[in-house]
């Protein structure tokens, strides 16, 4: 991105003629103060610190300069306009700048440049009711390029026999393979109810619910029992953690939370409590036992503070008596938190239009929106905006496992969120940023929400794209599971 002019600072000019020069304007030009500078108007406006560059600039004091009445009238400034200076070679681009949105099949932010004016166009996801109806017109008469049929027949594995049977088409020997496949697994139950992880007995006691068993079972009552009687932090109540030990360490194991999940190739955050917790949660709702009073606990926790784990451990670590004293959010609370997402979802991952505002490289504090691309067309610059990315792994799991629960309130703010998450799908073929596009296609199959839809419907071209020839999806190693991955989001809007 070294060859593409960026946006130094956007400021709003007072009195409609007076410009203030930031610090890291003045750095660009080479300069400590905007008391020697020059100006000049030939195909754009420019500020420079060469002397041959123009005429003298009027220097008011400080860091401000005054523009010309001719430069005012050409860019069209009036008092509280917004002004752009913009990287040229040596100097700066003095530009108005105006920020407008428009719904659009997708959220993007792309800055539109002409010699004297910077249209900064925001276009917003357009809401499910409204754009669901259009997605399924447009997909009717759907077909993979390959037969995923040809990849699941034959195979004996639990992902295979879980796909044949969400696509009914069962083998005679899928009954007989079930009683295996519970086998397989009771077969490696330590005598402690336990398969040695927390990530790894939540994930089985899943496996084995879907295979069949009930919660009633004695083998599935000695690993809930099990999970329920690992160590908690008095801070942290109802919370799981990765081992025993973690309780009171902040060592990390990465390997042991993959055994959680197959399509999760390298979490970088939420691996010591947070990816634990959704997992237990997740595994006794499905289990129906929820009501337990540990995951009780664990979801008041969840619903007091913020989910980046780092945060939590700090503060639990700290104060311990305040954390563990923290009220569950208010209802108004989370309906505003959704209220917050919604507008996230809509464009795309920013907080506010207003942030626009102020996205330029002298802010602090927030993610930059660095132009990403440039393209030239009648007489305008087109520079896409790189959009938010960071899709948060203390958050997401968390987010799945609240959006599953029967409680209403934890509920509501796992779904609100979930609007969050949707708002970080920005690829054209739909794909998240980063390697692993199921874990994200399994994730929302998992969750019946209209948003989860319009992320699935947006991810069809990369779905289609990414087929392999046998019929399956994904690489050596996780083609059973990408693949059911797959299979879940295209069932989840029925076009499978």
């Amino acid at each position: 991105m070294n060859d593409i002019p960026q946006i130094i600072s956007i400021v709003s000019i007072s009195g409609g003629e007076d410009l203030y020069l930031v610090k890291a304007v003045l750095e660009y030009l080479g300069v400590k103060e905007a008391n020697n500078l020059f100006l000049n108007m030939g195909n754009e406006i420019v500020v420079t610190s060469e002397q041959d560059g123009g005429d003298k600039v009027m220097f008011v004091g400080g860091s401000t300069i005054h523009l010309p009445k001719e430069v005012v009238r050409k860019l069209g400034l009036k008092d509280k306009s917004l002004v752009g200076l913009v990287q040229r070679n040596g100097a700066v681009a003095i530009k108005k700048v105006e920020i407008i949105e428009r719904e659009g099949e997708r959220a993007r932010m792309i800055d539109l440049e002409t010699a004297y004016k910077i249209t900064r166009l925001a276009e917003t996801n357009p809401m499910p009711d409204k754009i669901l109806p259009k997605m399924r017109e447009r997909y009717q008469g759907f077909r993979l390029t390959y037969n995923v049929g040809d990849f699941l027949k034959g195979r004996r594995t639990y992902e295979a026999w879980k796909a044949r049977k969400m696509l009914g088409i069962t083998e005679p020997s899928d009954e007989g393979l079930k009683e295996e496949l519970i086998r397989e697994r009771l077969g490696k139950q330590g005598e402690d109810g336990s398969w040695g992880r927390v990530t790894t007995t939540a994930r089985i006691i899943m496996e084995l619910a879907e295979l069949g068993m009930r919660a009633d079972a004695d083998e599935i009552k000695g690993a809930i029992k099990w999970l329920m009687d690992r160590p908690q932090s008095p801070s942290l109540p109802g919370m799981f953690f990765l081992t025993d030990e973690q309780v009171n360490t902040r060592k990390l194991t990465i390997k042991s939370s993959k055994l959680g999940d197959d399509l999760i190739g390298f979490p970088l955050c939420g691996l010591r409590m947070m990816w634990p917790t959704s997992l237990v949660i997740e595994a006794l709702s499905r289990l129906n036992c929820e009501e337990n009073e540990r995951i009780r606990r664990a979801v008041q926790t969840l619903m007091s503070d913020k989910w980046c784990e780092a945060y939590r451990l700090n503060i639990s670590q700290q104060s311990p008596c305040e954390m563990a004293g923290k009220e569950p959010y208010s209802n108004e609370q989370i309906e505003q938190m959704e209220k917050d997402c919604i507008h996230q979802f809509r464009y795309g991952g920013i907080s506010s239009i207003k942030d626009l505002e102020t996205n330029d490289l002298a802010h602090k504090g927030r993610t930059k929106m660095l132009r990403v691309g440039h393209n030239h067309a009648a007489g305008v610059d087109e520079y896409p905006l790189r959009m938010p990315r960071n899709l948060h792994g203390c958050g997401w799991r968390i987010i799945g496992a609240l959006s599953r629960i029967k409680d209403e309130k934890a509920k509501r703010l796992g779904e609100a969120h979930l609007w969050r998450l949707a708002g970080r799908q920005h690829s054209p073929d739909g794909a998240f940023v980063g390697r692993g596009n199921e874990k994200y296609l399994g994730f929302f199959a998992g969750l019946d929400h209209p948003v989860s839809k319009v992320v699935i419907f947006s991810s069809l071209p990369w779905i289609v794209e990414n087929q392999n020839e046998d019929g399956s999806w994904g690489g050596r190693l996780n083609k059973d599971r990408g693949t059911l991955a797959n299979i879940e989001a295209l069932k989840r809007i029925e076009l499978i």
